[in-house]
């Protein structure tokens, strides 16, 4: 049995296509179902292997960063067997989108949050930032945020449940 090299802080590990997978093979079914779905319009579909690992990789990841969409893009990318269509970040980011769909599971099954550094994706996606929301260990939070979004406020409003010593 190969184990994979953990990191609770992932960082630009999080481009790496492997990481990508490990973390996609470790969704349950209604995960996998979730993100199926929204995986449609590409064309591509979730790895699967048996047996699914013993532990929850998310379980110990303490801090998502940008690098995490590069990744899913580049495993995009790597599922359509290195053609380069193009991929529009709207269509990737969108409220039904997969990156969206993809990082409110990792919220979700995140246990340990501490930092979290995203663009766009809490605000454009409602169901991000539910997840980010209930979540009560983030510590620094920093949200990029590229585009006038008038509902950019939202993904601040409620985080009074949370230890946040760190707002950018």
């Amino acid at each position: 049995m190969i184990i994979p090299t953990l990191w609770n802080e992932p960082g630009h590990h999080f481009k790496d296509i492997k990481l990508i997978k490990t973390i996609l093979l470790m969704l349950n079914t209604e995960e996998r179902d979730m993100l199926s779905k929204e995986l449609l319009p590409f064309k591509t579909t979730i790895p699967y292997s048996k047996p699914q690992f013993e532990y929850r990789y998310t379980n110990y990841i303490t801090s998502i960063t940008n690098d995490l969409y590069k990744g899913f893009k580049n495993w995009l990318y790597d599922e359509k067997n290195g053609s380069r269509r193009k991929l529009l970040d709207r269509d990737l980011c969108s409220e039904e989108g997969p990156i969206g769909c993809f990082i409110t599971l990792l919220l979700r099954n995140c246990i340990k949050h501490k930092f979290i550094h995203l663009d766009d994706f809490i605000v454009v996606n409602k169901h991000c930032r539910k997840e980010l929301l209930k979540n009560t260990t983030i510590t620094s939070l920093d949200l990029r945020l590229q585009y006038k979004i008038k509902d950019g406020h939202k993904s601040i409003n409620g985080l009074s449940n949370t230890i946040l010593i760190s707002l950018d």
